[in-house]
C-alpha cells in the first residue's frame, strides 16, 4: 500500500514552479495555480496529523481550529494575487484582508482567552502564550499602514484592520468570551471621527 503523502509531492514541486514562473511573467494564472497546489500540501498536513485528534482547545474541538487555520492559510496565500489585480477590483483584497483578520481575532479568541477562563488561568495551562498576540497584532498594523501607504487598499478597509487588529489587545485586561468583539465594536463606534479629520 502506497504512502498517501507521495501522492501530494508533485503539488509542492508545480508550486514552486508556478511561483517562480509568476515572478518572471506576472502572469495572474501562474499566481492562481501556485495557491491551488501550495494549498493542497498544507491541507493534507493538517487533516493527516491533527484532523482525527479528540482534543478541545479554547472550548471548541481541534478539528474546528482546524478549519479556521485551513481558510486562513488559503486567504494568506491568496490576497498577494488578488493585490495585483486592477484597481476597480480592489475591493476583493479589502474583503480579503478583513476576512483574515476576522479569523485571526477568532483563533487567538479561542486559544488565547477561552483557555485562560475554562482552566481558570493558570500558568500551566497555556497554550498559546500572550507575546504572539502581540506579535501578531504588530506584524497587522504594519501590513496595514505599509498597503495602506502604497494605495492597495482604502481607508476605509484600513480604518475597519486597525480596529480588528487593535481589538485583540482587549484580551489582556477582560477575561471574556466576548471582549474581542466588544472591543471591536467600541473602536469602530468611537474613531469615525480620527477617519473623517484625516
Amino acid at each position: 500500500m502506497c504512502d498517501l503523502s507521495a501522492q501530494f509531492l508533485p503539488a509542492p514541486i508545480i508550486s514552486a514552479f508556478c511561483l517562480s514562473q509568476f515572478f518572471l511573467k506576472k502572469n495572474t494564472i501562474f499566481y492562481a495555480v501556485f495557491v491551488i497546489t501550495a494549498i493542497v500540501p498544507v491541507t493534507w498536513f493538517v487533516v493527516h496529523n491533527f484532523w482525527s485528534l479528540n482534543i478541545w482547545l479554547g472550548g471548541v474541538p481541534l478539528k474546528s481550529l482546524c478549519r479556521y487555520i485551513i481558510a486562513a492559510a488559503v486567504l494568506a496565500m491568496s490576497i498577494p494575487g488578488l493585490a495585483l489585480l486592477p484597481e476597480k477590483v480592489r475591493y476583493l483584497t479589502e474583503f480579503g484582508l478583513i476576512g483574515h483578520a476576522i479569523i485571526i481575532c477568532h483563533l487567538e479568541n479561542r486559544v488565547y482567552n477561552f483557555a485562560g477562563i475554562y482552566n481558570f488561568s493558570f500558568d500551566e495551562a497555556v497554550v498559546y502564550p500572550s507575546y504572539l498576540v502581540v506579535v501578531t497584532t504588530v506584524v497587522g498594523l504594519v501590513l496595514v499602514r505599509r498597503l495602506g501607504a502604497d494605495k492597495r487598499i482604502g481607508p476605509l478597509a484600513s480604518w475597519v484592520l486597525i480596529c480588528l487588529y487593535l481589538s485583540k489587545l482587549s484580551m489582556f485586561f477582560l477575561s471574556s468570551h466576548y471582549v474581542v468583539w466588544a472591543a471591536t465594536l467600541l473602536l469602530l463606534a468611537i474613531t469615525p471621527p480620527l477617519v473623517l479629520y484625516k
